[in-house]
């Protein structure tokens, strides 16, 4: 959910400070531009807005869910917002190598042990 930080950073003046866990990383250093599908997206949207049934099996839904991601994410690159973070709005990234809540643990129980 790091990237995800980062969005709403940029996006939202009221976030104050945020903590960026494994943070991915898409669209850094990407040209802002509008998204254009290519053929092979537009055709999976459609086919997908088209369904209009539930899933009947896990495997239909994972299936599903694995298609949705792919047009979603091909449009997601939150870094090329990461200009727009006010300067004022304090951010932490931690690349934790894979163990994000023991990460996460460690660095919140040594700060809060600093503070009187």
């Amino acid at each position: 959910a790091g990237a995800h930080v980062v969005t709403v950073a940029a996006t939202d003046a009221r976030v104050k400070a945020g903590v960026a866990l494994e943070a991915l990383d898409a669209g850094r250093g990407a040209e802002r531009r509008s998204f254009a599908p290519t053929a092979a997206q537009q055709a999976a949207m459609i086919k997908l807005a088209r369904s209009g049934t539930a899933p009947t099996t896990d495997a239909v839904a994972a299936a599903m869910n694995d298609e949705e991601s792919r047009v979603a994410l091909a449009e997601y690159l939150p870094f090329r917002l990461i200009d727009q973070i006010p300067k004022d709005t304090a951010m932490l990234y931690l690349d934790t190598g894979g163990e994000p809540a023991r990460a996460a643990a460690a660095f919140f129980a040594k700060a809060l042990s600093v503070l009187p």
